[in-house]
C-alpha cells in the first residue's frame, strides 16, 4: 500500500499560511516522507480478510484432526476395555 500526497497543494497551503517558498517545499517532502513511511506497514482489507482465512482454515483442520485423534483415543479405550 502506497500512500500519496500532493506535495504541491501542501506546500501552496503552507505558503498562503505566510511560510516562506524554500520551507514550504521542504516542509511538503518531509510530510510526504513522513506519510509514506507510516503506511509501510499498513494492510488492504482484502489482504487482511485473505490472511483471517487462512487461519480459519488452519485452525478447522487442527480442530478436526483432534477430534478425530480423540475419537480414535475413545474407540481404543473401549476395544481395550471390552
Amino acid at each position: 500500500m502506497n500512500a500519496a500526497t500532493d506535495t504541491l497543494n501542501t506546500a501552496e497551503t503552507l505558503r498562503r499560511a505566510g511560510v516562506n517558498e524554500r520551507q514550504s517545499s521542504a516542509h511538503a517532502r518531509a510530510i510526504e516522507d513522513a506519510v509514506i513511511a507510516a503506511t509501510g506497514e499498513l494492510v488492504t482489507r482484502d489482504h487482511l480478510r485473505a490472511e483471517l482465512g487462512a487461519t480459519e482454515n488452519r485452525l478447522t483442520w487442527r480442530l478436526l484432526g483432534g477430534m478425530g485423534l480423540l475419537l480414535t483415543l475413545f474407540r481404543l479405550i473401549e476395544w481395550l476395555t471390552a
